[in-house]
């Protein structure tokens, strides 16, 4: 387990305070003797904070980050890693960039503090801020003022550097959402560039083609307050504690010596239970401040006797479910067997093939958490959540309360990629906890709670034994996918997809381990599903020798594709695809693509509009936006709609006392909100301009949903290092139809994000576990790996224009699912080996070539 400088600092003194517990203890129900103090007393500390001099108090322990945020208010600053290693925390002492997690507060003393609040204003945004700002160089926006202030550091440094200098600057600071290409577009600017060019036709295609998002000014100059920087006075914070194994039995912990400790009011947790699987909550912790809770934990000394578990997934696939690959007796069982074996008996080429994908983990940079506050009326509940309205139950439950009696917000999310609906089991212990105590409570996870139990992709292992014509046609055959699902389920693959697989017949199972259970993750079922079946589709190409774009239009399901498929190899350059395996030397280039697409269902969507007579519009709406643009997309539609400018319009967003919005997931949001929004401009119009205020009612709309698909074809450029086996991504052509798009900026975006979260699983995430005793080893932003600044290619964003003007369509998960099976399609190019195993790392490549040679 990693310890930050102030863990040790913490933990060291815990022990010490603990220390008399280790002899004679008094007998169970005596009184609680004088209570142990951890530390020397907090202490008066002057600090000069953007300008000001402020009077705090601190403990010799206490981080500048923690007085910042939870004295002084300045919640620009982001607790994100507590390691020194995402730099959302990034100020600046005497100019100089510095991590203000890592960085004691008395060390800061007499010193120049400059947080990015201190860089401007949303009204009067800085130099760096602007350009972030003009090129929507932000999603979540968690991250952007970490990054803003690195790169203010490097300017002040050398008001010359080249955008080369500046994207190195912030080449600690991770990004989650995928923001990195707009961010170089920024140090574009800010060198004295200019941002990468729009791609022909995108601007045309958008109701709204240069503004950026309406509310990138309180992002990038740290004013957006997220739940997770709520704040009341007498708040109390609290977190639960897990079991780190696959299995294990809590023996004993020292309670009597946490619950001694100042300042801790509560202390639960399930000594001698048996917790079955690693992330499994075994109690938690209640206190005054974030110090005494973590010397609380500290405290407790928990022992645990764990047993080996089985991690292995074929040995568990073994036990579970039989043989992986299945037996040929085994067969006979799969659906449409009988029409499987007969288009397998007619096909001149049989491929068959084993794929494997990696258990990936979600990751926000903005944790799973609540604030709720019992002493406002309502109540008020700050939850960080993908949906306001599947929040409400579990407050209900925790607060004893009705509906009415309590609001859930979420003004800004820190991201959540299909973790956070519902408050889950934080925000009902925040919820249990602010019932018994009257007193607001905070329960935020720390990294590494956060990546042990809040969710995941599930890995998944696929078989393939499929048939085809001596020209590419597919004709059938069988196939078995196994999710890989912790404790739970819904590990589905998608599978057969995109192409006519002919007589396919069809086998799945899900495979419990002792790991926590997977929740949706960006376009669920289809990264997974569309890598193997691409792979495959190039497995089959070259078996035949045929082109695989050639392959993909003899078999594909939609003529839009088809397009996209001859569109995309023009811009790729695809003429200069060498035969797989031809290059002998170091560097050796490849080429490759694969397809994608998603749903578009109908669903529930209100929105409210009320006209002032003073000339505004206000929106009003119970929805959330976690970074998608979902505040940009309800305001352009409106003033599409009512040929208003933009100014005109005020949003209320994200409360369940708004009108019916729905949660953040499959892409609903954007196409779900336009037809509300069109029926009530609709209604609204013949009351402008207003006399007297005016409030309409909108509601979904048949009327005003129009055409249009959200089909995906990526073509990806690189080079692979034949000695080292590093892959090296140059170029990345996404062509996506999402049908009418609303903002241009923000749609690109959201296809650099699918497209970098695509890098990311091709080639770095990965869940690693103990073989023995299950935990998670990488547990933290240090090792558990996703793509960097200086890790993200030129990535050329089309927004493929085919709609009727009406149909908004999904944007967000479609342009993630074709990205690792064409990087994995374009390395087997240039290495001449197949690439059937997740994420493709060094060791995978060379081991690829080794077994080609």
């Amino acid at each position: 387990m990693a310890l930050s400088r102030r863990d040790f600092l913490s933990r060291s003194a815990a022990a010490a305070a603990a220390a008399p517990a280790l002899g004679a203890r008094p007998p169970a129900g005596s009184p609680a003797g004088p209570t142990d103090r951890i530390g020397p007393e907090p202490a008066p500390l002057r600090l000069r904070v953007n300008g000001v001099e402020h009077e705090v108090e601190a403990e010799s322990r206490t981080t500048l980050l923690e007085v910042l945020r939870w004295q002084l208010g300045l919640t620009g600053s982001k607790e994100v890693c507590d390691r020194g290693t995402c730099g959302a925390c990034t100020v600046l002492i005497d100019g100089r960039p510095a991590l203000a997690c890592m960085t004691l507060a008395v060390d800061a003393a007499g010193a120049e503090i400059t947080t990015v609040e201190g860089l401007g204003s949303p009204e009067s945004p800085g130099r760096v801020q602007a350009a972030f700002i003009a090129n929507d160089a932000l999603q979540c926006g968690f991250c952007t003022p970490g990054f803003v202030v690195a790169t203010e550091a490097a300017l002040r440094c050398n008001p010359r550097a080249g955008v080369e200098e500046l994207q190195r600057a912030v080449a600690g600071n991770q990004c989650r959402c995928g923001s990195l290409a707009r961010i170089r577009d920024a140090h574009r600017v800010l060198s004295g560039g200019e941002p990468a060019p729009v791609p022909p036709g995108n601007r045309a295609a958008c109701l709204e083609p240069d503004r950026p998002r309406v509310d990138a000014p309180e992002k990038v100059c740290g004013a957006a307050r997220y739940s997770a920087d709520r704040a009341r006075p007498g708040m109390l914070f609290a977190r639960h504690v897990l079991c780190p194994f696959g299995r294990a039995r809590l023996v004993s912990a020292d309670l009597d010596a946490a619950r001694r400790l100042p300042g801790v009011v509560e202390v639960e947790l399930g000594v001698g239970e048996w917790f079955e699987y690693s992330g499994a909550p075994a109690g938690h912790v209640c206190a005054e401040s974030p110090a005494a809770l973590r010397d609380a934990i500290a405290a407790l000394r928990i022992d645990w006797e764990f047993e080996p578990v089985e991690t292995d997934w074929l040995a568990l696939h073994r036990q579970q479910h039989g043989p992986f690959p299945p037996r040929e007796e085994d067969l006979a069982s799969f659906r449409g067997a009988d029409r499987a074996a007969a288009a397998l008996a007619r096909a001149e080429v049989v491929v068959e093939a084993v794929y494997r994908t990696q258990v990936q983990v979600h990751t926000p940079l903005e944790p799973h958490g609540a604030m709720v506050d019992p002493t406002e009326q309502p109540v008020k509940c700050w939850v960080t959540t993908q949906g306001t309205f599947t929040c409400v139950e579990a407050m209900q439950r925790g607060l004893e309360l009705d509906p009415e009696d309590f609001e859930v917000r979420c003004d800004h999310v820190g991201g959540g990629f299909g973790s956070k609906f519902g408050a889950g089991r934080e925000g009902l212990l925040a919820a249990q906890l602010a019932h018994r105590h009257g007193r607001p409570v905070r329960v935020f996870n720390d990294r590494e709670n956060e990546m042990l139990d809040t969710g995941n992709r599930p890995g998944s292992l696929q078989w393939y034994r499929v048939g085809a014509t001596r020209e590419g046609k597919l004709l059938g055959g069988f196939v078995r996918t196994v999710g890989i699902t912790g404790i739970g389920g819904g590990g589905g693959v998608t599978t057969p997809f995109l192409y006519d697989f002919g007589a396919l017949a069809r086998s799945h199972d899900d495979l419990r381990t002792p790991h926590g259970a997977p929740r949706p993750f960006r376009a669920p079922g289809r990264p997974q599903g569309v890598f193997g079946i691409e792979v495959l589709m190039d497995e089959l190409a070259e078996r035949l020798g045929l082109d695989p774009v050639e392959v993909r239009r003899r078999n594909e399901t939609s003529e839009v594709r088809r397009r996209m498929l001859a569109e995309g190899a023009r811009l790729i350059g695809w003429d200069r695809r060498r035969p797989s395996g031809s290059q002998r030397g170091r560097l050796r280039r490849g080429l490759g693509c694969a397809g994608g697409d998603w749903g578009n269902g109908k669903g529930r969507c209100e929105v409210r509009l009320t006209a002032k007579p003073d000339g505004t519009i206000h929106i009003f709406s119970g929805m959330q936006d976690i970074g998608t643009g979902e505040r940009t997309v309800l305001i352009d539609l409106a003033a599409a709609a009512l040929e208003l400018p933009r100014e005109r319009f005020v949003l209320h967003l994200a409360s369940s006392k708004y009108p019916y919005g729905p949660a953040s997931g499959g892409s609903t949001t954007a196409r779900l909100t336009a037809p509300a929004v069109r029926d009530a401009c609709a209604k609204l119009k013949p009351h402008l301009p207003a006399r007297e205020e005016v409030t309409v009612e909108g509601s979904f709309n048949d009327d005003y949903w129009g055409r249009g698909g959200s089909e995906a074809v990526q073509f990806v450029d690189l080079v692979v290092d034949a000695e080292t086996g590093v892959v090296r991504i140059e170029k990345i052509v996404a062509l996506q139809a999402c049908g009418q798009t609303v903002n241009r900026k923000t749609a690109e975006n959201q296809i650099h994000g699918g497209v970098i979260q695509g890098i990311g699983y091709a080639l770095f995430e990965d869940r690693v576990t103990d073989p023995q005793l299950g935990f998670m080893v990488n547990a933290g932003l240090e090792r558990y790996l996703f793509p960097g600044p200086l890790d993200v290619p030129e990535i050329v964003p089309v927004l493929w224009a085919e709609s009727d003007g009406l149909g908004v369509r999904s944007l967000g998960e479609p342009c993630t699912v074709p990205t690792a099976g064409a990087i994995a399609n374009a390395v087997a190019n240039a290495i001449g080996a197949p690439i059937r195993e997740l994420p493709i790392t060094p060791e995978r490549v060379l081991a690829a070539l080794e077994g080609r040679a």
